[in-house]
């Protein structure tokens, strides 16, 4: 009876994994500090990075980390960060998404309105890091 049950073992695992959600960047607010690779409104649109085909996911932990990312989640092809301002202390999301050699983003300050244009700044350097 045993070696029946692992029979169906397959199909429980392929059954959970249709039903795990797709990974997705969140979308912007209507407040101006938020920039993504999925905007379509040009005063938030920044553009996604094509990776070379060497480049891997630990090059791309890595490159968050060396510009002061604490990555939250790391769950291959998502990953989220967050970024603490030195004196106010507050905090930005960075959430990257790779697809093929592509890697899709978004950066936006939790708090606040103005964001003085960091996450953009932040996504620039980023783009400059994996392009290095």
């Amino acid at each position: 009876m045993k070696p029946r049950i692992w029979l169906f073992l397959p199909f429980l695992a392929l059954t959970v994994l249709a039903q795990m959600p797709t990974p997705n960047l969140a979308p912007c607010p209507s407040s101006p500090n938020c920039v993504s690779s999925k905007e379509t409104n040009p005063d938030k649109q920044v553009a996604s990075i094509n990776l070379r085909p060497e480049q891997d996911w630990a090059q791309i932990k890595t490159a968050v980390s060396a510009l002061g990312g604490e990555i939250l989640m790391d769950q291959p092809p998502y990953l989220k960060a967050v970024f603490t301002s030195t004196i106010f202390r507050f905090k930005d999301d960075l959430e990257l998404l790779q697809v093929g050699q592509t890697l899709e983003l978004r950066s936006a300050s939790r708090v606040g309105f103005w964001d003085m244009g960091v996450n953009r700044k932040r996504v620039q350097k980023l783009t400059q890091a994996l392009r290095n």
